[in-house]
């Protein structure tokens, strides 16, 4: 929710 503006690679990490 807080990096709705990077990109999905990114959120493979943040989901982490």
């Amino acid at each position: 929710m807080l990096r709705s503006l990077v990109s999905p690679e990114d959120y493979s990490v943040h989901i982490s």
